[in-house]
């Protein structure tokens, strides 16, 4: 895969030479330079992934509490959607130092940081939680409490 997108960027850099015309200098030199650093970076990963390494994943950018109970209509009061654990205040935006964000689907079996794949737990039914893989969303939304029907992609 990092190949054939080592590849597309010498077909994008060939296109933007061909393209419309010949580029200004300046403008071909910042081309170059943008498509070297993507070109630099893929260099890198295929020298780790060639050394045994595992593929890295992009940095996480998990929603908050707020937007996560909103997906899912949790309602105001923040709580663990397995035990009920409730604490005061009860707002979503003040729960994040006594709920956790769990994946449905496990991040290890390619479960994203969306909203849709995530809801919060207290520590101890995070710690409980088992292991859902891709294709087991029935199983983990029967775990967790949660109707099946609630997901229009997993009903």
């Amino acid at each position: 895969m990092l190949i054939k997108q080592r590849e597309q960027l010498d077909r994008d850099l060939a296109d933007y030479v061909v393209g419309d015309g010949v580029a200004t200098a300046d403008e071909y030199r910042r081309e170059v330079l943008r498509l070297g650093a993507k070109a630099q970076a893929l260099a890198r990963e295929i020298a780790r992934l060639e050394a045994g390494g595992l593929p890295q994943r992009p940095p996480r950018r998990m929603p908050g509490l707020e937007r996560i109970a909103r997906f899912h209509s949790l309602g105001p009061a923040a709580h663990c959607v397995r035990c009920g654990f409730a604490r005061q205040p009860p707002e979503w935006a003040r729960a994040a130092g006594w709920l956790e964000r769990a994946h449905i689907i496990d991040r290890v079996f390619d479960g994203l940081d969306l909203e849709s794949n995530l809801l919060p737990l207290c520590s101890p039914c995070h710690l409980d939680q088992p292991v859902f893989r891709a294709g087991e969303e029935a199983p983990a939304l029967r775990w967790f409490g949660r109707p099946i029907s609630a997901w229009g992609m997993w009903a």
